[in-house]
């Protein structure tokens, strides 16, 4: 009498790009049990591939049953960064005419490194 090797599933996330977005993504990944697996995220709607997608932040649970009818399941956390937000700072010309006037941003949260883009118009 032999048995299958014991079924067991790790998760790998892909994190959110921009606050408060669906960008996120996660996988599971199987071994031991018997092949086929099938897959259910509790996500809604529900998805039952390997991946699933559109994920906002937040805790994620995926039920792996074999083809024994053995079950297993694994967590994965989604993160998000925080909100992107700026900050100016103008300084007005000396006199009328020169160009000594100047502004400054500060940008926070977001991901960085930022790039930035005046218009001077």
């Amino acid at each position: 009498i032999t048995e299958p090797p014991v079924l067991a599933a790790t998760t790998v996330g892909n994190n959110v790009d921009c606050f408060g977005t669906a960008t996120g993504s996660a996988t599971v990944n199987v071994t031991g049990g018997t092949a086929p697996f099938t897959y259910s995220w509790n996500t809604s709607p529900v998805q039952t591939g390997a991946t699933a997608t559109g994920l906002t932040a937040g805790t994620y649970t995926v039920t792996v049953t074999d083809a024994a009818g053995c079950i297993t399941t694994a967590t994965v956390t989604i993160t998000e960064p925080p909100v992107l937000a700026a900050t100016t700072v103008g300084n007005n010309v000396d006199c009328f005419g020169t160009a000594t006037g100047s502004a400054t941003v500060n940008a926070t949260g977001g991901t960085a490194p930022y790039t930035y883009s005046w218009n001077t118009s």
